[in-house]
């Protein structure tokens, strides 16, 4: 009897371990930049790698699109992430920004972060939270690739962090 309740007793907790993990996670997914589309009439060049470059002179905008998820009876309301971007123009900065529209022509636009000068390795830019509880909106990271000046920059890929 003693060992049965002790069983039990650990697969209770151990049940509402899990529970609580499952409430308190965050929805975390890593895509390749080869998912982003260039804005207006721009160019973006896919990788071998599944990232992009710019192959232009001039800034180009990389629209990344996120999946946004269904969770417990209600979509995800805050977005933030991660980008990987080289940034190799000596004076031009790549900068991200977490984005959300809605078909009535919401948005929530997030605070763009950007890289501090040229580097020959890829930069990570850890890209503010913003939030919408807006039904139909969809979520993205708004990236500019700066224009080539005897090298290409480019995006590697993307991480999006909701909950």
């Amino acid at each position: 009897m003693k060992a049965r309740k002790l069983i039990l007793g650990f697969m209770g907790t151990m049940l509402a371990v899990s529970l609580a993990g499952t409430v308190l996670a965050d929805d975390v997914a890593t895509y390749p930049a080869s998912m982003c589309r260039p804005q207006d009439s721009g160019s973006l060049e896919v990788l071998s790698n599944g990232g992009v470059e710019n192959p232009t002179s001039s800034s180009v905008t990389a629209l990344c699109p996120v999946e946004r998820k269904w969770e417990d009876g209600g979509w995800m309301t805050k977005l933030s992430g991660t980008a990987w971007v080289l940034d190799r123009n000596t004076s031009t900065n790549s900068c991200c920004r977490a984005v959300s529209r809605n078909p009535s022509g919401g948005n929530v636009e997030g605070t763009w972060v950007c890289t501090s000068g040229s580097s020959t390795s890829y930069q990570s830019l850890s890209v503010p939270q913003i939030t919408d509880t807006t039904t139909f909106s969809h979520f993205y990271l708004e990236c500019t690739v700066p224009g080539a000046t005897g090298s290409t920059s480019g995006l590697l890929s993307f991480k999006a962090t909701q909950e």
